[in-house]
Protein backbone atom coordinates (compact mmCIF):
# COMPACT_ATOMS: atom_id res chain seq x y z
CA UNK A 1 0.00 0.00 0.00
CA UNK A 2 0.86 3.09 -1.16
CA UNK A 3 2.69 5.63 2.00
CA UNK A 4 -0.12 8.69 2.35
CA UNK A 5 0.64 12.28 2.03
CA UNK A 6 -0.99 14.52 4.85
CA UNK A 7 -1.99 18.11 3.85
CA UNK A 8 -3.31 20.05 6.62
CA UNK A 9 -4.16 23.48 6.46
CA UNK A 10 -4.69 25.50 9.83
CA UNK A 11 -7.57 28.39 9.48
CA UNK A 12 -8.16 31.26 11.75
CA UNK A 13 -10.61 30.17 14.41
CA UNK A 14 -13.23 32.90 14.53
CA UNK A 15 -15.22 33.17 17.89
CA UNK A 16 -17.88 35.21 19.22
CA UNK A 17 -17.55 37.10 22.72
CA UNK A 18 -18.56 35.56 25.61
CA UNK A 19 -17.99 31.58 24.50
CA UNK A 20 -19.44 28.90 26.28
CA UNK A 21 -17.73 25.75 26.28
CA UNK A 22 -18.99 22.86 24.55
CA UNK A 23 -19.41 21.03 28.07
CA UNK A 24 -20.87 23.50 29.86
CA UNK A 25 -23.94 23.62 27.07
CA UNK A 26 -27.57 22.46 28.61
CA UNK A 27 -28.09 19.32 28.18
CA UNK A 28 -31.35 17.58 26.82
CA UNK A 29 -33.69 16.35 29.61
CA UNK A 30 -37.17 16.34 30.14
CA UNK A 31 -36.54 19.62 32.17
CA UNK A 32 -34.98 21.45 29.21
CA UNK A 33 -36.20 19.36 25.84
CA UNK A 34 -38.83 22.41 25.35
CA UNK A 35 -36.72 24.80 24.67
CA UNK A 36 -34.46 22.92 21.93
CA UNK A 37 -34.20 24.92 18.79
CA UNK A 38 -31.42 25.30 16.12
CA UNK A 39 -28.91 27.27 17.41
CA UNK A 40 -26.28 26.88 14.78
CA UNK A 41 -25.87 26.37 10.89
CA UNK A 42 -23.00 25.46 8.38
CA UNK A 43 -24.53 26.68 4.89
CA UNK A 44 -22.69 25.06 2.35
CA UNK A 45 -23.49 27.44 -0.17
CA UNK A 46 -21.31 30.13 2.29
CA UNK A 47 -18.57 28.45 2.94
CA UNK A 48 -15.05 29.86 2.23
CA UNK A 49 -13.33 29.08 -0.48
CA UNK A 50 -10.38 27.33 1.22
CA UNK A 51 -13.31 24.56 2.20
CA UNK A 52 -14.18 23.67 -1.48
CA UNK A 53 -17.45 22.09 -2.40
CA UNK A 54 -19.48 19.58 0.02
CA UNK A 55 -22.76 17.95 -1.74
CA UNK A 56 -24.32 15.48 1.28
CA UNK A 57 -24.36 16.08 5.55
CA UNK A 58 -22.99 13.18 6.12
CA UNK A 59 -20.70 14.18 9.58
CA UNK A 60 -18.88 12.84 12.61
CA UNK A 61 -19.40 14.43 15.85
CA UNK A 62 -17.47 14.54 18.82
CA UNK A 63 -19.17 13.35 21.97
CA UNK A 64 -19.13 16.17 23.68
CA UNK A 65 -20.29 18.17 20.60
CA UNK A 66 -17.90 20.22 20.16
CA UNK A 67 -16.16 19.25 16.91
CA UNK A 68 -17.51 18.59 13.79
CA UNK A 69 -15.67 16.47 10.84
CA UNK A 70 -17.04 17.32 6.84
CA UNK A 71 -16.10 16.03 3.96
CA UNK A 72 -15.77 17.67 0.35
CA UNK A 73 -16.03 16.48 -2.91
CA UNK A 74 -11.73 16.98 -3.55
CA UNK A 75 -11.74 13.94 -0.29
CA UNK A 76 -10.27 17.03 2.18
CA UNK A 77 -11.64 16.10 5.61
CA UNK A 78 -12.73 19.33 7.16
CA UNK A 79 -12.94 19.84 11.18
CA UNK A 80 -15.20 22.56 12.51
CA UNK A 81 -15.55 24.10 15.42
CA UNK A 82 -19.11 24.43 17.42
CA UNK A 83 -18.73 25.29 20.64
CA UNK A 84 -21.95 26.30 21.67
CA UNK A 85 -22.31 30.57 21.61
CA UNK A 86 -20.19 30.81 18.99
CA UNK A 87 -20.54 30.56 15.34
CA UNK A 88 -19.44 27.29 14.00
CA UNK A 89 -15.54 27.99 12.71
CA UNK A 90 -13.80 25.60 10.15
CA UNK A 91 -10.30 25.28 12.11
CA UNK A 92 -8.70 23.36 10.09
CA UNK A 93 -8.55 20.77 7.05
CA UNK A 94 -6.62 17.75 6.43
CA UNK A 95 -5.59 15.49 2.81
CA UNK A 96 -4.58 11.87 2.48
CA UNK A 97 -3.22 10.69 -1.16
CA UNK A 98 -2.79 7.64 -2.22
CA UNK A 99 -0.21 6.06 -4.11
CA UNK A 100 -1.50 7.77 -7.56
CA UNK A 101 -1.03 11.27 -5.66
CA UNK A 102 -4.13 11.90 -5.68
CA UNK A 103 -6.39 12.64 -2.93
CA UNK A 104 -7.79 9.28 -1.26
CA UNK A 105 -12.31 8.59 -0.86
CA UNK A 106 -13.50 9.07 2.73
CA UNK A 107 -15.06 5.94 4.09
CA UNK A 108 -15.88 7.06 7.35
CA UNK A 109 -14.37 8.68 10.58
CA UNK A 110 -14.74 8.86 14.36
CA UNK A 111 -13.48 11.03 17.13
CA UNK A 112 -11.94 9.03 20.43
CA UNK A 113 -14.64 8.98 23.33
CA UNK A 114 -12.80 11.81 25.00
CA UNK A 115 -12.67 14.11 21.91
CA UNK A 116 -8.81 14.21 21.57
CA UNK A 117 -8.53 12.12 18.47
CA UNK A 118 -10.17 11.55 14.86
CA UNK A 119 -9.61 8.91 13.27
CA UNK A 120 -10.42 8.28 9.31
CA UNK A 121 -10.76 5.27 6.85
CA UNK A 122 -9.69 6.04 3.53
CA UNK A 123 -9.54 4.14 0.16
CA UNK A 124 -7.27 4.84 -2.73
CA UNK A 125 -9.26 2.37 -4.96
CA UNK A 126 -5.96 -0.15 -5.02
CA UNK A 127 -6.35 -0.35 -0.93
CA UNK A 128 -6.99 0.84 2.61
CA UNK A 129 -5.75 3.77 4.98
CA UNK A 130 -6.62 5.04 8.19
CA UNK A 131 -5.32 8.00 9.64
CA UNK A 132 -5.42 9.42 12.85
CA UNK A 133 -5.17 13.03 14.02
CA UNK A 134 -4.48 14.49 17.27
CA UNK A 135 -6.43 17.55 17.41
CA UNK A 136 -4.50 19.51 20.11
CA UNK A 137 -1.61 19.08 17.57
CA UNK A 138 -2.64 19.09 14.15
CA UNK A 139 -0.03 15.82 13.83
CA UNK A 140 -1.07 12.46 11.79
CA UNK A 141 -0.53 8.91 12.88
CA UNK A 142 -1.06 6.40 9.52
CA UNK A 143 -1.84 2.83 11.06
CA UNK A 144 -0.91 -0.16 8.66
CA UNK A 145 -3.80 -2.09 7.46
CA UNK A 146 -2.72 -5.80 6.68
CA UNK A 147 -2.54 -6.85 3.38
CA UNK A 148 -6.34 -8.29 2.21
CA UNK A 149 -8.90 -8.24 -0.53
CA UNK A 150 -11.94 -7.29 2.39
CA UNK A 151 -13.74 -4.30 2.55
CA UNK A 152 -13.17 -1.99 5.80
CA UNK A 153 -16.24 -0.55 6.47
CA UNK A 154 -16.70 1.21 9.62
CA UNK A 155 -14.46 2.37 12.34
CA UNK A 156 -14.19 3.67 15.68
CA UNK A 157 -11.57 4.42 18.61
CA UNK A 158 -10.71 2.44 21.73
CA UNK A 159 -12.21 3.65 24.75
CA UNK A 160 -8.25 4.80 26.02
CA UNK A 161 -7.51 5.84 23.04
CA UNK A 162 -5.04 2.99 23.05
CA UNK A 163 -6.30 1.37 19.42
CA UNK A 164 -8.67 1.95 16.17
CA UNK A 165 -11.34 -0.71 15.66
CA UNK A 166 -12.80 -1.85 12.14
CA UNK A 167 -15.77 -3.87 10.76
CA UNK A 168 -14.53 -5.61 8.06
CA UNK A 169 -16.76 -7.17 5.35
CA UNK A 170 -15.27 -10.42 3.71
CA UNK A 171 -15.02 -10.73 0.05
CA UNK A 172 -15.66 -14.06 -0.11
CA UNK A 173 -19.63 -14.26 0.99
CA UNK A 174 -18.86 -17.53 2.29
CA UNK A 175 -16.59 -16.10 4.82
CA UNK A 176 -18.22 -13.87 8.41
CA UNK A 177 -17.25 -10.58 8.35
CA UNK A 178 -14.97 -9.57 11.41
CA UNK A 179 -13.51 -6.91 13.18
CA UNK A 180 -9.71 -5.42 13.19
CA UNK A 181 -8.04 -4.02 16.40
CA UNK A 182 -5.23 -1.63 14.96
CA UNK A 183 -2.73 -0.46 17.92
CA UNK A 184 -1.68 3.36 17.82
CA UNK A 185 1.46 2.00 19.01
CA UNK A 186 3.61 0.70 16.26
CA UNK A 187 5.85 -2.21 18.46
CA UNK A 188 1.55 -4.04 18.87
CA UNK A 189 0.78 -6.12 15.98
CA UNK A 190 -2.43 -5.79 14.84
CA UNK A 191 -5.14 -8.61 16.00
CA UNK A 192 -8.65 -9.89 14.26
CA UNK A 193 -11.52 -11.17 15.99
CA UNK A 194 -14.52 -12.81 14.89
CA UNK A 195 -17.82 -10.05 14.28
CA UNK A 196 -19.93 -11.60 17.14
CA UNK A 197 -23.42 -10.33 15.49
CA UNK A 198 -22.17 -11.99 12.02
CA UNK A 199 -21.58 -15.39 13.92
CA UNK A 200 -24.86 -15.49 15.08
CA UNK A 201 -27.00 -18.11 13.11
CA UNK A 202 -30.18 -16.61 15.26
CA UNK A 203 -29.85 -12.77 14.08
CA UNK A 204 -32.14 -11.95 11.52
CA UNK A 205 -31.64 -8.02 11.72
CA UNK A 206 -28.99 -5.59 12.86
CA UNK A 207 -30.34 -2.19 14.73
CA UNK A 208 -29.07 0.80 12.18
CA UNK A 209 -27.56 3.60 13.80
CA UNK A 210 -26.01 2.26 17.25
CA UNK A 211 -22.39 3.61 18.10
CA UNK A 212 -19.71 1.21 17.70
CA UNK A 213 -18.49 -0.85 19.76
CA UNK A 214 -22.35 -1.76 20.55
CA UNK A 215 -24.81 -3.57 18.02
CA UNK A 216 -27.85 -4.93 18.70
CA UNK A 217 -29.62 -7.59 16.35
CA UNK A 218 -33.07 -9.14 16.90
CA UNK A 219 -33.67 -13.13 16.45
CA UNK A 220 -36.56 -14.32 14.50
CA UNK A 221 -38.70 -14.93 17.82
CA UNK A 222 -38.37 -11.67 18.64
CA UNK A 223 -35.44 -11.86 20.92
CA UNK A 224 -32.83 -8.81 21.43
CA UNK A 225 -29.18 -9.43 21.87
CA UNK A 226 -26.85 -6.82 22.93
CA UNK A 227 -23.27 -6.91 21.67
CA UNK A 228 -19.60 -6.19 22.39
CA UNK A 229 -18.18 -6.05 18.73
CA UNK A 230 -14.64 -5.51 20.63
CA UNK A 231 -14.83 -8.89 22.52
CA UNK A 232 -17.54 -10.64 20.72
CA UNK A 233 -19.79 -11.43 23.54
CA UNK A 234 -23.51 -11.02 24.08
CA UNK A 235 -23.45 -9.05 27.30
CA UNK A 236 -27.47 -9.12 27.71
CA UNK A 237 -30.82 -10.38 25.78
CA UNK A 238 -34.27 -9.81 26.24
CA UNK A 239 -37.42 -10.89 24.94
CA UNK A 240 -39.81 -8.55 23.09
CA UNK A 241 -43.19 -8.73 21.28
CA UNK A 242 -42.43 -7.47 17.96
CA UNK A 243 -39.32 -7.87 15.88
CA UNK A 244 -37.24 -4.34 16.61
CA UNK A 245 -35.03 -2.83 13.92
CA UNK A 246 -34.64 0.86 14.51
CA UNK A 247 -33.98 2.31 17.60
CA UNK A 248 -30.06 3.76 19.68
CA UNK A 249 -28.93 3.50 23.19
CA UNK A 250 -28.70 5.75 26.02
CA UNK A 251 -25.24 6.78 26.17
CA UNK A 252 -25.13 6.93 30.01
CA UNK A 253 -25.67 3.49 30.65
CA UNK A 254 -25.46 1.50 26.82
CA UNK A 255 -28.34 -0.29 28.44
CA UNK A 256 -32.01 1.39 27.85
CA UNK A 257 -32.82 1.03 24.03
CA UNK A 258 -35.66 3.41 22.03
CA UNK A 259 -36.63 0.92 19.25
CA UNK A 260 -39.50 0.80 17.13
CA UNK A 261 -41.05 -2.27 14.61
CA UNK A 262 -40.94 -2.26 10.79
CA UNK A 263 -44.14 -1.06 10.58
CA UNK A 264 -43.54 2.35 13.34
CA UNK A 265 -46.69 0.76 15.22
CA UNK A 266 -45.28 1.35 18.92
CA UNK A 267 -42.67 3.60 20.48
CA UNK A 268 -40.74 1.64 23.15
CA UNK A 269 -38.27 1.32 25.98
CA UNK A 270 -36.79 -1.72 26.38
CA UNK A 271 -34.05 -1.97 30.03
CA UNK A 272 -31.50 -4.67 29.40
CA UNK A 273 -31.08 -4.51 32.99
CA UNK A 274 -34.65 -5.66 34.13
CA UNK A 275 -36.04 -7.12 30.52
CA UNK A 276 -38.47 -4.97 30.90
CA UNK A 277 -39.99 -3.36 27.71
CA UNK A 278 -42.64 -0.28 27.74
CA UNK A 279 -44.75 1.11 25.63
CA UNK A 280 -44.11 4.78 25.71
CA UNK A 281 -46.60 6.07 23.01
CA UNK A 282 -48.39 4.86 20.11
CA UNK A 283 -46.74 5.75 16.11
CA UNK A 284 -49.55 4.16 14.40
CA UNK A 285 -47.41 3.57 11.32
CA UNK A 286 -46.12 7.46 11.40
CA UNK A 287 -42.36 7.02 9.79
CA UNK A 288 -39.66 8.10 11.97
CA UNK A 289 -36.31 8.23 10.46
CA UNK A 290 -34.40 8.75 13.57
CA UNK A 291 -35.09 7.95 16.96
CA UNK A 292 -32.59 9.19 19.76
CA UNK A 293 -32.38 8.97 23.62
CA UNK A 294 -31.21 11.41 25.88
CA UNK A 295 -28.25 9.84 27.83
CA UNK A 296 -30.39 10.03 31.18
CA UNK A 297 -33.18 8.26 28.81
CA UNK A 298 -35.88 10.62 30.05
CA UNK A 299 -36.39 12.08 26.47
CA UNK A 300 -37.00 10.49 23.15
CA UNK A 301 -36.24 12.59 20.31
CA UNK A 302 -37.91 11.98 16.47
CA UNK A 303 -36.37 13.64 13.53
CA UNK A 304 -37.84 13.44 10.04
CA UNK A 305 -41.09 12.50 11.50
CA UNK A 306 -43.71 11.53 8.82
CA UNK A 307 -41.67 12.21 5.81
CA UNK A 308 -41.07 15.39 6.79
CA UNK A 309 -38.85 17.96 8.68
CA UNK A 310 -39.79 18.19 11.95
CA UNK A 311 -38.41 17.75 15.25
CA UNK A 312 -40.36 15.92 18.25
CA UNK A 313 -40.13 14.87 21.40
CA UNK A 314 -41.62 12.37 23.79
CA UNK A 315 -40.83 12.25 27.44
CA UNK A 316 -40.72 8.90 28.51
CA UNK A 317 -42.48 9.01 31.94
CA UNK A 318 -45.78 10.51 30.51
CA UNK A 319 -45.35 9.66 26.87
CA UNK A 320 -46.62 13.17 26.21
CA UNK A 321 -45.58 14.36 22.56
CA UNK A 322 -43.45 17.81 22.08
CA UNK A 323 -43.63 19.20 18.84
CA UNK A 324 -40.28 21.33 18.55
CA UNK A 325 -40.49 22.63 15.28
CA UNK A 326 -38.67 22.41 12.14
CA UNK A 327 -34.82 21.85 10.77
CA UNK A 328 -33.78 23.26 7.76
CA UNK A 329 -34.85 22.11 4.66
CA UNK A 330 -32.89 20.23 2.43
CA UNK A 331 -34.76 18.84 -0.33
CA UNK A 332 -34.56 15.07 0.61
CA UNK A 333 -34.67 13.59 3.88
CA UNK A 334 -31.09 13.95 6.26
CA UNK A 335 -28.31 11.82 5.44
CA UNK A 336 -27.04 11.64 8.75
CA UNK A 337 -28.56 12.53 12.43
CA UNK A 338 -27.07 12.37 15.86
CA UNK A 339 -27.26 13.22 19.73
CA UNK A 340 -24.01 14.04 21.14
CA UNK A 341 -22.78 11.68 23.63
CA UNK A 342 -22.91 13.90 26.21
CA UNK A 343 -26.50 14.49 25.36
CA UNK A 344 -26.14 18.77 24.44
CA UNK A 345 -26.69 18.76 20.76
CA UNK A 346 -29.04 17.29 18.31
CA UNK A 347 -27.48 17.47 14.64
CA UNK A 348 -28.81 17.05 11.28
CA UNK A 349 -26.92 16.63 7.99
CA UNK A 350 -28.99 17.52 5.24
CA UNK A 351 -27.53 18.10 1.18
CA UNK A 352 -27.65 22.09 1.20
CA UNK A 353 -26.28 22.25 5.15
CA UNK A 354 -25.76 21.23 8.85
CA UNK A 355 -28.31 22.38 11.37
CA UNK A 356 -27.19 22.17 15.26
CA UNK A 357 -30.06 22.16 17.61
CA UNK A 358 -29.26 22.94 21.26
CA UNK A 359 -31.24 23.93 24.33
CA UNK A 360 -32.22 27.46 23.97
CA UNK A 361 -31.05 30.22 27.17
CA UNK A 362 -34.49 30.52 29.09
CA UNK A 363 -33.92 34.36 29.36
Amino acid sequence: MARPILSMILLTLCCAPAVISAQDSPLITAATVERLASAQRIDFDSLPPDAGTIRNGWFALSPDARWLALMNTDGALLLWDIRAGADPALVGQSTISGGDSQPTTILDAAFSPDSGLLASLHTDGAGYIVGVYTLDTGTLQRLPLPETPDFPAALWVEAGSRAVWLEVLTADPRQVPYVLRLPLDPSEAPETLPAGPDADAETVARIGRIPQPTAITATADQQVKLWDLESGAVEATAQVEALAMFGSLDAQTGTRLAWRDPESTELRLLDFTDGTDRLIAPLDGVYVQALLITPDADVILGVAVDFTETVVAWEIDSGAQIDLGEFHTCGRSPDMIRLSHDGSALVIGCATGIDIWRIADDN
